[in-house]
């Protein structure tokens, strides 16, 4: 905020030690005698040091050069004029000053200046004396708040300012900009051609003082998306302290290790919550201060978006710009609104909503269908008009109809989650039987099975498949309606839809070659054993695509093929269906471990895939993370494809993101995944139940055995280690499964079933020789199964997936331990250090234990992380997300270099700030900048 100076000899000062502000006190407001007004307790006066130490500057001038000056502080309601003020008066008054005060609701004429100065002993009645009296004395601090202006308050003020050029007076007048403008400006002309005057505009809190000032008076930080709300009070010191008190006083923030945080969630559509109604009374305190006339431009402004154009409100409201600019010009200047290039926008996005809420539900709707009116005149895009026809239309409107068709079209290929918004409200407007009814079912029911929900697609693909359609159409509808069944993991229900397309003549073979790719994929994804479709018996092994080539064990012919399907038809498809080769080669690579690979196909396909498809990318980066040794992003990622799953209804890849989660959590030694994710957990387990998903079975095996479950186990085991087919599908998908199922059966006496699983390791070993995750994993197997150490030597060296090589140098030591103990008590380190990279605790525990049996005991195997503070604290991973984001970067780029996500990026962040203790992006660059690490 900078000054204003006519009076060059006033530069304010670069701050003040002696003098520290407050908020807005209470006083007592006084008019008929002299008073110095009391003060109550104080706080810290955030975001106007400057201005404060500038006016104390001010005071010391009129000391020590005898002369005075006059200060215009213009500022809205509520920007801290008043404690500016009051501030100023405990300087003066420490600095010798007398000071008179007067009011809102106050006169300022002759006879009252005269009683703000008098003694209680003095007859003089002349204002003019009383002045000169006093200044006699001393210096003078006159400060006039808001108080009400007249002719004779003018004549009074113009006495006062002809002695500030002479004598030590000080006066201080706070209004709000634009009031009274017309009576001051000859007053100030007088003042500024005496060079003594200083006008002094105060703007809007920067956001991290906002955030400040809220802080003080909760006494913690606020968090995001505390912040979020905070940012809607438009900066104003009032606002915040009201704000700040009205969420304690409803309980609506919780603070906790010095961090405040809703109890709420608020997002931008949310309709009615305690949060909301917060930002909704902000609003409603901002606008009251606005003329009708501007609010009017703010409800059309409103509907038209958050974004608009002048040119619009103006034609919605059918008059010219001319006559508007003035309401826009006052909501600009109470930070309202900004602009955005050409047009103008609301500040903030909860701003935004919270005035559409304000308004009406039927006007809103006929502000909706003005506008879509207005567009569709003028000829602008379709989809335009179509976004407020979704607001606006009511049943029967014919025309409606047609452009939300029209617009859902448009946008299906590009936007399928749009296009069902459209679709569906297109059929809901409709009345009896159109001709619009079949294609617009069509669009909905495509969009849907693409961009969710599949409930909504399933619903309407069956009704429509049970009356008299098209052939064609009929043979689409069962297309996507399989599709749909097919992601939320109801297969028999799938197939069955299947049978009827692969049995009726005419349909395009393209159709049926997907529906059988999608179901090799959904096998894949869910885990299980390959099944063929009722109707698929003519189809041959190609046409199923490389996926079931991987069930099958087929790993080089898996590879060849997947590469082959993405080279030819990687330009001819969009990423539309699960089956899609370029999914199934991330899905392959991923399997085998190929981390480099795996990753550049993950990245090269997750911007191209529908939503209802989106979680399978994340699935895959949370498999690799795992591999890796990235446990919280691998459960930022997996926590990820569940919340995913409940807002889309695909439930296919529910038990291999379980599987991830009980994996990182038995690592951990944890009773769950994360506590974020509880919930979420606890949902997806109970969508599972009952289903055999051979990885998750796997996983819940391994936790059963760790809290000596041995009946689950056993159960588990059993199972996987009789059926082959499944048995395969395990082995090629996690390289350490065979291992672990050749160990626990010899522990559990059941060598029968060792030798089975090591049998099967070695055939798709000796099928794939070229394969190393493969190989390796079999090794791994037979070495146990016989107590070979080279085997399990060539696993230790060569598995990708960094717990598995910690397993096999375990195992390796084990083994060593007969025949070289130095060898072995190394090979055990090597374990415990590996186990340590993958924050697998409860395996490195275990590892310690054994050596500390042998009598080998080192310090440095203690994890010392419990031990680091600050910087040094963060993982690698976080260390990376740090630089990247102090770089500058948003989310979205730091997930494009590291090949995550945005929410995994979120994920760290939120783990940073906590590690860090700090709130913010701007905290975090400056703690990197200044901290001590």
């Amino acid at each position: 905020m900078r000054w204003t100076l006519v009076d060059r000899r006033n530069v304010p000062c670069s701050g003040i030690d002696s003098v520290v502000g407050h908020a807005v006190p209470e006083v007592a407001r006084t008019t008929s005698r002299r008073r110095t007004r009391p003060h109550s307790a104080r706080r810290v006066l955030r975001g106007r040091e400057s201005e404060l130490a500038g006016l104390v500057t001010i005071l010391d001038t009129a000391i020590t050069a005898g002369r005075g000056t006059v200060v215009s502080v213009v500022a809205r309601a509520g920007m801290g004029k008043t404690a500016l003020i009051t501030e100023m008066e405990i300087a003066a008054v420490a600095r010798g000053f007398r000071t008179a005060w007067s009011g809102p609701g106050d006169d300022f004429r002759p006879d009252t200046l005269a009683g703000l100065l008098g003694d209680a002993d003095t007859e003089i009645t002349d204002p003019r004396l009383v002045l000169e009296r006093r200044l006699a004395r001393g210096p003078l601090l006159i400060s006039l708040d808001d108080f009400e202006w007249d002719e004779p308050a003018v004549r009074t003020l113009g006495m006062v300012f002809s002695l500030v050029t002479t004598r030590p007076l000080v006066c201080v007048l706070a209004h709000r900009s634009g009031r009274h403008a017309f009576r001051l400006e000859r007053l100030f002309r007088f003042s500024e051609d005496r060079e003594a005057m200083v006008y002094l505009p105060l703007g809007r809190l920067p956001d991290d003082v906002a955030v400040a000032v809220v802080s003080d008076v909760l006494g913690a930080t606020p968090d995001a998306a505390l912040t979020a709300v905070v940012a809607c009070a438009e900066g104003n010191a009032a606002a915040l302290v009201r704000l700040a008190g009205w969420l304690v006083r409803e309980g609506l923030v919780r603070c906790e290790n010095g961090v405040a945080r809703l109890t709420h969630e608020i997002t931008a559509t949310s309709q009615s919550t305690p949060a909301s109604e917060c930002v909704d009374t902000l609003v409603r305190c901002a606008f009251d201060a606005l003329s009708p006339q501007t609010r009017q431009a703010l409800d059309v402004a409103a509907v038209l978006g958050r974004t608009f154009a002048p040119d619009d409100v103006a034609e919605m409201l059918r008059q010219p710009v001319a006559v508007l600019a003035p309401a826009l010009r006052e909501a600009l200047t109470t930070d309202v609104l900004d602009c955005a290039a050409e047009k103008m926008r609301f500040r903030h996005d909860l701003v935004w909503q919270s005035v559409l809420r304000s308004i009406p539900v039927p006007v809103r709707s006929a502000l909706h269908t003005q506008a879509a009116r207005m567009l569709l005149a003028r000829g602008d895009s379709v989809i335009d008009s179509a976004g407020h026809l979704l607001r606006g239309a009511v049943r029967g409107d014919t025309a409606t109809v047609e452009v939300l068709r029209a617009a859902a079209e448009q946008t299906l290929r590009s936007s399928p989650r749009a296009a069902a918004e459209l679709a569906v409200r297109a059929l809901e407007l409709m009345v009896g039987d159109s001709e619009e009814w079949l294609p617009l079912t069509m669009i909905a029911v495509e969009a849907c099975a693409r961009g969710g929900p599949l409930s909504t697609a399933v619903e309407l693909a069956s009704g429509a498949i049970a009356r008299d359609v098209p052939p064609a159409a009929a043979a689409m509808l069962r297309y996507w309606l399989s599709t749909a069944l097919t992601l939320q993991d109801r297969p028999a229900d799938a197939a069955e839809v299947a049978a009827g397309l692969f049995s009726c003549p005419g349909v395009p073979a393209d159709l049926s070659r997907r529906l059988l790719l999608n179901r090799s994929m959904a096998v894949t994804v869910r885990g299980g054993p390959p099944t063929a479709p009722p109707g698929a018996d003519q189809v041959i092994m190609p046409a199923s695509g490389p996926m079931a080539a991987w069930q099958a064990g087929m790993v080089t012919a898996a590879l060849r093929m997947s590469r082959d399907a993405v080279l030819a038809e990687e330009v001819r498809f969009p990423v539309t269906w699960l089956g899609h080769p370029r999914l199934a080669r991330a899905a392959i690579l991923t399997g085998l471990r190929d981390i480099e690979g795996a990753r550049a196909a993950v990245a090269a396909v997750e911007q191209d895939v529908d939503y209802t498809l989106s979680a399978l990318p994340t699935l895959m980066r949370a498999r690799l993370d795992l591999a890796i040794g990235r446990s919280a992003s691998a459960v930022a990622e997996a926590t990820e494809c569940l919340a995913l799953a409940r807002e889309t209804g695909v439930r296919l890849h529910l038990p291999a993101a379980l599987a991830v989660l009980t994996t990182v959590a038995l690592r951990r030694g944890d009773r769950v995944a994360d506590a974020s994710g509880d919930a979420l957990v606890q949902w997806a387990a109970a969508e599972v139940a009952g289903t055999r998903a051979v990885a998750l079975e796997w996983a819940w095996a391994q936790s059963a055995l760790a809290q000596e479950d041995y009946h689950g186990c056993l159960r588990v085991l059993e199972w996987i280690s009789r059926d082959d087919d499944s048995c395969r599908a395990l082995f090629v998908e996690e390289p350490a499964a065979a291992a672990w199922i050749v160990r626990t059966a010899l522990a559990m006496g059941r060598r029968d079933w060792a030798m089975r699983a090591a049998d099967t390791a070695d055939r798709l070993a000796q099928d794939d020789p070229d394969v190393a995750s493969v190989v390796v994993a079999a090794a791994h197997a037979r070495g146990l199964l016989h107590d070979d150490v080279e085997a399990l030597a060539q696993a230790a060296g060569g598995h990708e997936d960094l717990w598995a090589r910690a397993s096999a140098a375990e195992d390796l030591g084990e083994a060593l331990l007969i025949v070289d103990r130095e060898a072995a008590v190394q090979r055990l380190e090597d374990a415990v250090a590996l186990y340590v990279s993958v924050e697998a605790e409860r395996d490195a525990a275990r590892g310690r234990r054994r050596l500390r049996a042998l009598g080998v005991v080192k310090r440095h195997w203690q994890r010392r992380d419990a031990l680091k503070t600050g910087i040094a604290s963060l993982t690698e991973t976080e260390q990376t997300v740090v630089s990247l984001v102090a770089e500058g970067l948003t989310n979205r780029q730091v997930a494009s270099r590291m090949f995550i996500s945005r929410h995994t990026v979120a994920f760290h962040l939120r783990k940073v700030f906590r590690k860090l203790d700090i709130s913010s992006r701007v905290q975090l660059a400056h703690h990197i900048q200044f901290g001590t690490d």
